[in-house]
């Protein structure tokens, strides 16, 4: 019998199980083929009695069974064309599969309506990020995101112990116009030296100078000192360390009419430059 050639772009669902060659052709790449396929249901991170459940549920799921139809018989042409029961799966027609009766989208399972409760139930509620981290790992269904996310806003316990004070985004320091009009400044402890450095935020240029103390007058010192050469910056930008948060160099910030900004305890990130520097 003969058969006509079909051009690859012109294959429907034209996923890798789809180009599986026939025994008596490439035996070697057949057997590859089905080691690879094996090999995923393996590593599913769910029980064999719970593909079992999957696989009953899905074949008593009316969605299922025409979604599993279409797979074996190809997608229609346009999405008008596509049943409406599995219109919902349309942009994932590509990579859906069907192995040992189980839906596969990749190397997740697909979860039938009637056990989607079920299994956010064994995923566990901790937190939105982390359920939707553990979710993508395994199992799919559409809307599996936003049936998350209104399961964990909507748990008393999950909002009773939610962190009070989420992180907030981290925001870039603007571009400078000029060399040395922002510098960001820190302090680090070197070969049993204390040593001060101030870098640019233009040119990225820094300066590094010995400390015999840590102390604000001495920090205070060789900035003015440093100023002197460099000229006098718009901005200096540090962390909270008590040499920077004192009075004597908020005197000093505003003798020599300078921002200073400082980051927010505990997020070294925020002067991210001196610290990239050391």
């Amino acid at each position: 019998m003969e058969k006509d050639y079909v051009l690859g772009k012109q294959i429907r669902v034209a996923d890798s199980l789809s180009r599986n060659f026939v025994d008596e052709t490439f035996p070697s790449l057949s057997k590859d083929m089905e080691a690879h396929v094996h090999s995923v249901m393996a590593n599913l991170p769910i029980s064999d009695r719970k593909l079992k459940e999957i696989e009953r549920e899905s074949n008593a799921d009316e969605q299922f069974q025409l979604l599993k139809h279409t797979i074996l018989n190809g997608w229609p042409e346009c999405r008008r064309d596509c049943p409406p029961q599995i219109i919902e799966f349309w942009n994932h027609r590509d990579e859906l599969t069907i192995t040992d009766g189980i839906l596969l989208k990749g190397t997740n399972v697909l979860i039938p309506h009637s056990l989607g409760a079920k299994i956010l139930e064994c995923i566990g509620l901790m937190g939105i990020e982390k359920s939707l981290k553990t979710a993508r790992t395994s199992v799919f269904w559409p809307k599996i995101s936003s049936d998350i996310n209104d399961l964990v806003s909507n748990c008393d316990v999950c909002l009773k112990n939610r962190y009070s004070n989420p992180k907030q985004p981290l925001q870039p320091h603007p571009v400078p116009d000029c060399p040395w009009q922002i510098v960001a400044t820190d302090l680090f402890f070197w070969n049993n030296k204390d040593i001060l450095i101030v870098t640019d935020y233009y040119s990225r240029h820094f300066e590094v100078v010995q400390l015999r103390d840590t102390q604000s007058k001495t920090i205070i010192t060789k900035l003015k000192s440093m100023f002197a050469r460099l000229g006098i910056p718009q901005k200096v930008v540090s962390d909270n360390g008590p040499q920077y948060s004192s009075q004597e160099f908020a005197s000093f910030s505003r003798e020599y009419d300078l921002i200073h900004a400082t980051s927010s305890p505990r997020h070294p990130q925020s002067n991210g430059l001196a610290e990239k520097s050391v």
